[in-house]
């Protein structure tokens, strides 16, 4: 089954004109904490990296069948309902474009040691490094990342992208050098809740509120 992609500005048409679609982003983490009998408190936690969830606001859905607005053959509410109801809300993932959170460049992938053939795409964000599972190159259309190594790029046809996330260099990069990349991403996403309404406001004109997604960690 090929996965969707979920893009706020190409998906839900016009919403880069659109300002009235806030976006709220949220990063979870998960721990535990454990009292000692001496009273001193254990924190630990499982997770590397957290879930992260998006609120988004869509308060101009339109829907005309005559399309006057020349925007798509479908609208915006079928187009959006329909995305909900092909994923039974939260039952299969699909790939979501953070409309700001998409891309990174100059990220260091590791050192070749002329043994290690497979390197985990990355992005850092205020010094924290997050692997990136979902690289924009795994939907068709979309380029493969730019890769560097010593500095020199690296030929496309010298790698492949994984389906979680690494870039496979065959032959094997030659030992002791940087492997750095530029490249875009999605995040592997469900919805959060099992129903989503929407408001007709004013004549084929619709808004829904607090729709909830979340990022799923392969």
């Amino acid at each position: 089954m090929t996965i969707p992609v979920f893009s706020l500005k190409d998906f839900v048409r016009g919403y880069a004109r659109r300002p009235g679609q806030p976006v709220v982003r949220e990063d979870e983490w998960d721990y535990v904490q454990e009292r000692m009998a001496s009273g001193k408190v254990v924190t630990y936690s499982s997770w590397t990296w957290p879930i992260h969830h998006w609120t988004i606001d869509f308060n101009f859905l339109y829907d005309n069948p005559d399309n006057i607005f020349n925007l798509n053959s479908d609208t915006d509410l079928r187009m959006l309902r329909g995305l909900f109801n092909q994923m039974g809300a939260g039952l299969s993932p699909f790939y979501f474009e953070d409309p700001v959170d998409r891309t990174t460049e100059n990220e260091t992938l590791g050192v070749s040691d002329g043994t290690k053939a497979a390197f985990q795409l990355i992005r850092t964000i205020g010094g924290f490094v997050e692997p990136m599972q979902s690289p924009a190159a795994l939907v068709a259309g979309n380029p493969k990342p730019r890769i560097w190594h010593n500095g020199a790029l690296v030929a496309p046809s010298a790698y492949a992208v994984s389906g979680n996330g690494f870039a496979v260099f065959t032959p094997i990069l030659s030992g002791g050098f940087p492997i750095t990349a530029a490249f875009d991403y999605f995040f592997l996403a469900q919805f959060e809740d099992k129903k989503l309404g929407f408001e007709e406001f004013l004549h084929q004109i619709h808004q829904t509120k607090q729709l909830k997604i979340q990022s799923i960690k392969q």
